[in-house]
């Protein structure tokens, strides 16, 4: 959950990383879950966050809405080139097989 968050601000080379890790491990603790409808900080400390002083800086966004888009649309194709070898020797093994089936005599 944590990469997911990183990997938004963290940049191309990255490098800074590890700069990033306490405003994502706070942007996990103050978002509410599904399950409790609470955070995990209110659970823990019985009160809502406030933001920080260390943490008010406001983040600037190195991985952007094109970028994940292309990495979509890179990590689509490599199943969908597998999938097609995959499905051509399939159908190669059934076609062969189906040949021999009706290569057999129907009745002794």
């Amino acid at each position: 959950m944590l990469t997911e968050y990183l990997r938004h601000y963290v940049s191309e080379d990255q490098t800074n990383w590890d700069e990033w890790i306490p405003h994502a491990v706070y942007v996990y603790n103050t978002t509410v879950h599904t399950a409790t409808t609470f955070t995990l900080f209110e659970l823990v400390y019985g009160f809502k966050s406030e933001v920080p002083l260390a943490l008010r800086e406001a983040p600037t966004v190195q991985y952007n809405y094109d970028d994940n888009v292309m990495e979509l649309k890179g990590g689509c194709n490599r199943p969908t080139r597998l999938l097609g070898k995959s499905y051509y020797l399939a159908r190669k093994r059934a076609k062969s097989t189906m040949i021999k089936i009706l290569k057999r005599p129907m009745y002794k």
